[in-house]
């Protein structure tokens, strides 16, 4: 029934942080740094190697021996979705989010997720964003809905019957983006074991959707707490 929420380790949530990567060595060191610092400590973080051959597989290896709390998959190359599953099936977290290898979070991300959502037992917290472009360009992903508690029949007439925005194409009401999401990993394990690993554009929004559809209740956070980085490759 909508509009229940969970009050299940409530203080101090296990999140599991799984960052895909894939030959992406000249970036690879900022992200994953901005997960170990973060001012949260209860984090799991499975950094999986999606068969890399530039380097990227040594750097997990070299991180996972200074922080304990690290844990590296190695596994031959089958794309981001292929990926994420390999790590969602290592991850033990009450909420599981994803960061690709390549973008960044700001280091109270997870304290201010935690704080204004995950302590009061939702199915999902999604915050805001940054893109962040080349030449030190800048653009703001920020959802179009307040911030607040969603659960219920405010869920279902103010998020739920909005998800698709029509006013321009290709613009989403919903952020479209893991990296600002934490999401009940044992609630949403179905939704993304079952995308299809030749998913390779879209991939986000097809989890998104499936978990936005599923949940009970969702903290919207207008807090920009990750940044996406456009890099050309």
């Amino acid at each position: 029934m909508r509009g229940r929420l969970s009050m299940e380790s409530k203080m101090m949530p296990l999140i599991s942080v799984i960052v895909p990567i894939y030959n992406i060595k000249e970036y690879l060191s900022k992200s994953i740094d901005s997960i170990i610092n973060q001012t949260y400590k209860n984090i799991e973080i499975i950094l999986v190697d999606d068969g890399s051959t530039d380097g990227s597989s040594e750097i997990c290896d070299e991180y996972a021996e200074m922080d304990g709390r690290i844990r590296v998959i190695h596994k031959e190359n089958g794309g981001v979705t292929s990926a994420r599953k390999a790590g969602l099936l290592k991850a033990t977290g009450i909420y599981v989010t994803y960061v690709d290898g390549d973008d960044w979070m700001e280091r109270n991300a997870y304290s201010v997720m935690v704080e204004k959502g995950a302590n009061l037992g939702v199915d999902i917290v999604q915050a805001c964003g940054i893109a962040e472009y080349p030449g030190g360009g800048q653009c703001s992903l920020d959802s179009a809905f307040k911030q607040g508690i969603y659960a219920g029949k405010r869920l279902e007439t103010e998020i739920l019957s909005n998800l698709i925005s029509v006013k321009e194409f290709y613009q989403n009401n919903i952020i479209i983006s893991l990296e600002g999401l934490l999401l009940k990993r044992q609630t949403f394990f179905k939704e993304q074991m079952e995308i299809g690993d030749n998913i390779r554009f879209g991939e986000d929004m097809v989890y998104i959707w499936r978990c936005m559809m599923k949940c009970n209740s969702i903290a919207v956070i207008q807090d920009r707490l990750f940044h996406y980085n456009k890099h050309p490759g």
